[in-house]
């Protein structure tokens, strides 16, 4: 049952990108929860969490500690929690024996928090304090102090910690009991079109990267999805959060905002930020697509349909992604009537659709005017540009009737 009550990272969020539609994903120890507040801070806005472990201890911890965060309704309330105690003006009074039997941890008081005793550990640390107090504080009397981050990150104020309390329980959290290895890549593939922020804390230090080989293919692997341009896919945006003690070189590929990617990409972008729920459809009248992808779209947990299936089918979406229909061949007339069809079987449609008042189509009968598609009376309506002008593709995001 071992695993670390608290952690002794430095965390920071040092991305160029922010303020942008994000999935989070990181090591579920309890700097996941520091590293996601930072994350938010700088104005990401994440559709989705997850938290991974190949440590099912760890894992069980990592959601008490979401647990106590809902249910506290103060961080000093929280700290008592944690700590199977009360913690008033920053003095800690614990209750070691609920301590122990709670976390099954070998635990004796000390004038900072708790002794944690646990010879297993991996990573070195078989003997540390863990405190809910400043994080200033490194060692004391021969032991490292490990923090709950009082008075910072999301313990910042009472403020922070209800604000962030509302943010996680906002979003929909995963949690998957693999090492990073096994799952890194259909995690960053089920989101390729957000940004995807990463919390690694010390895995890609020296001591890890050498103990654990595999480490450095994920690395390559985030790497290489940030750094490649069509024909090769996916193009992706990542940022990697870690302890910054560990000053390992981390290509500026990372987190950089931007890089020039393929009209195709964009697109998906901007589609991906506006879909909702876990039961969705790409609508295309291009029957190859379809084929090639095996009826699987590369968008968030989507399948693929010709117009004819979906017009035919009883099933009912949260999402419908229209894949520039008008501009493959259908008829204005079909596309109006697949629209109200759509709007009966989903919460929200989005149309990806070319402008026909764009440099790209202008005078050539491809696609729709902005004109034409008010009439379908959007929520929120932008332009996906192209290699040579902004205004290449339409988005419309159109509410369902579901």
């Amino acid at each position: 049952m071992s695993y670390y009550f608290l952690c002794n990272d430095d965390i920071s969020y040092d991305g160029n990108i922010k303020d942008h539609d994000s999935v989070f994903i990181g090591v579920g120890n309890y700097g996941w929860f520091q590293a996601l507040y930072e994350a938010i801070v700088v104005g990401n806005k994440f559709k989705s969490l997850t938290a991974l472990d190949s440590n099912p201890s760890q894992l069980e911890f990592f959601k008490k500690v979401y647990n106590y965060i809902l249910k506290s309704n103060t961080r000093e309330e929280f700290i008592g929690n944690l700590f199977c105690g009360v913690f008033v003006n920053d003095k800690l009074t614990v209750d070691v024996d609920k301590f122990r039997a709670i976390y099954g941890l070998n635990a004796y008081i000390h004038k900072y928090g708790v002794v944690i005793d646990d010879d297993n550990l991996v990573g070195g640390f078989s003997k540390y304090i863990a405190s809910p107090l400043s994080m200033k504080l490194k060692r004391s009397e021969g032991l490292y102090v490990f923090s709950a981050g009082y008075n910072h990150h999301f313990l910042s104020s009472d403020d922070s910690f209800n604000a962030f309390k509302v943010a996680i329980n906002n979003i929909p959290i995963n949690i998957i009991e693999q090492p990073i290895e096994k799952c890194i890549q259909s995690a960053l593939l089920d989101d390729m079109y957000l940004h995807n922020v990463v919390w690694v804390s010390n895995l890609f230090s020296k001591y890890f990267m050498d103990k654990n080989t595999k480490l450095t293919e994920v690395y390559n692997l985030m790497e290489s999805y940030s750094i490649q341009v069509a024909p090769k896919f996916p193009e992706m945006r990542i940022t990697i959060m870690r302890d910054q003690r560990k000053k390992i070189a981390i290509s500026e590929s990372f987190g950089n905002s931007y890089r020039i990617m393929s009209v195709h990409t964009k697109a998906f972008y901007k589609v991906a930020k506006y879909m909702i729920g876990k039961n969705n459809v790409e609508v295309t009248n291009v029957q190859r697509w379809i084929n090639n992808q095996k009826g699987i779209s590369k968008l968030n947990r989507c399948v693929m349909m010709h117009p004819k299936e979906f017009k035919s089918s009883a099933m009912l979406f949260d999402t419908v992604v229209f894949h520039i229909l008008v501009g493959h061949g259908m008829v204005k007339k079909d596309f109006l009537l697949l629209c109200k069809i759509a709007c009966n079987k989903c919460k929200r449609l989005i149309i990806l659709e070319h402008n026909s008042e764009s440099p790209d189509f202008k005078g050539k009968n491809i696609g729709l005017s902005s004109s034409e598609l008010s009439s379908l009376s959007p929520i929120k309506q932008e332009f996906v540009g192209g290699v040579s002008c902004s205004d290449r593709n339409h988005v419309f995001v159109i509410k369902g009737d579901k």
